[in-house]
């Protein structure tokens, strides 16, 4: 079996350091450096190196078991490596039991780091409609906002989203009375998400960052502050709602699995389907005459109202009579023209998992017709051939490319 060993930790002021090693078969799948890192805004020395190697394992482990490797520690946390196989068992049942978990986690010690909880929460934030309507749902706990930005390579460098975040954050959170804690790290690059989707992608149907390491990275990051400031519960937001058979990390089965020290993770609002969510937001900004500013581009500074996300999240808004300039997003021309142009530009975006938004908003618009600010745009959403449009534009793409497509086919 391919082999993964942790070799040193070091922690300092705000920032955690660990370095790796791995087997010649696994090196085509991540940085020559073998190096994470992960910097907080506040200090974080104490934490012991039992939870410290905690945001890498989140990463390490779906991985370890799809290669079939063995990860080498140390130390660990004793709640952690307890809820480990329950864990695997929660991704066997998502992927209907076609994922193999045979990889193996050794720890040299395992050690009890329990705390009594303080009446202290963390939520997940990116200030997305999830992650706001889950802030909004315990706000009465004051939770600490934390963000975390995992798309650094070897260092901190520039990052005008990471700015920007912060800024907002910092700014919700002084208007909100809460605390808030960033941190940026090299997670979602350490691993090659490109060569892991041609292994893997086929056999799953669901890519390595979406099905297999993206909020689990996310809780791992978390479990830092929260074992800093005695938390007793991670909240994180749903994507998705109940019924919905989509094969993504951010599961309820999976991320209610999380546990560390004395705090564990509850997966928010499963329960509340996206366009339920906005309904909620649309009702507590009128309620409150506030501006409820959210951010959905993942990798924007700011909402830049041109993409799939902005639209499902503009469109949805509308669908509950709501004011989009209310939550941030600003557009020109009408919202038929807009959307017309980026469906005719985009339409591939509109994936099965997409469209299951899409659908839910259009059938909002319909029954609330009467409160609708563009009554246009339900009318044209309504009559758009989806299907149609999604098979010509390939048609087309096929057409104009067809040399390129061979070549790149016969390897040219």
């Amino acid at each position: 079996m391919e082999k993964i060993i942790i070799k040193h930790i070091q922690k300092k002021g705000k920032r955690i350091d660990i370095d790796f090693d791995i087997t010649d078969g696994l090196k085509k799948y991540f940085l020559p450096e073998q190096h994470f890192f992960i910097e907080y805004t506040e200090d974080i020395e104490r934490v012991p190196d039992s939870i410290a190697i905690i945001p890498l394992l989140t990463n390490l482990l779906p991985f370890s078991w799809l290669t079939n490797s063995i990860v080498w520690v140390y130390e660990l946390d004793e709640n952690f490596w307890n809820m480990i196989p329950y864990l695997k068992r929660a991704f066997s049942e998502m992927y209907h039991y076609n994922f193999q978990t045979k990889g193996e986690l050794i720890s040299a010690k395992i050690v009890d780091n329990t705390y009594i909880a303080e009446n202290t929460y963390i939520t997940l934030f990116t200030g997305g409609v999830d992650a706001m309507t889950t802030y909004l749902r315990h706000e009465d706990k004051a939770p600490i906002l934390f963000n975390v930005n995992g798309w650094y390579t070897n260092d901190i460098e520039e990052n005008k989203v990471y700015d920007s975040d912060k800024k907002a954050i910092g700014d919700f959170a002084s208007k909100e009375k809460v605390d808030f804690c960033l941190a940026r790290s090299n997670f979602a690059k350490i691993i090659n998400g490109n060569i892991m989707n041609k292994d893997f992608f086929r056999k799953f149907k669901s890519s390595w960052w979406f099905g297999f390491q993206h909020s689990l990275a996310f809780l791992g990051a978390a479990a830092i502050l929260g074992y800093i400031h005695k938390v007793k519960t991670i909240y994180i937001g749903s994507s998705y709602t109940f019924g919905e058979e989509v094969r993504c990390v951010s599961d309820p089965r999976i991320d209610n699995c999380f546990k560390c020290a004395s705090m564990e993770c509850l997966h928010d609002g499963y329960e509340l389907s996206r366009q339920d969510k906005v309904e909620l937001l649309v009702k507590i900004q009128k309620e409150r005459k506030c501006e409820i500013p959210l951010q959905v581009c993942s990798f924007n500074a700011g909402n830049c109202c041109k993409c799939e996300k902005c639209f499902r999240t503009m469109l949805a808004i509308q669908a509950e009579g709501g004011d989009i300039f209310q939550f941030g997003f600003n557009i020109k021309d009408t919202m038929t023209k807009s959307v017309n142009e980026f469906l005719e530009n985009n339409i591939l975006e509109l994936d099965k998992a997409h469209m299951v938004f899409w659908k839910d908003i259009l059938e909002r618009m319909k029954e609330n017709y009467d409160i609708l600010p563009e009554k246009q745009v339900c009318d044209f959403l309504e009559n758009y051939p989806f299907e149609k449009k999604k098979k010509s534009f390939l048609k087309n793409y096929y057409r104009k490319n067809f040399f390129k497509i061979v070549k790149r086919k016969l390897g040219m």
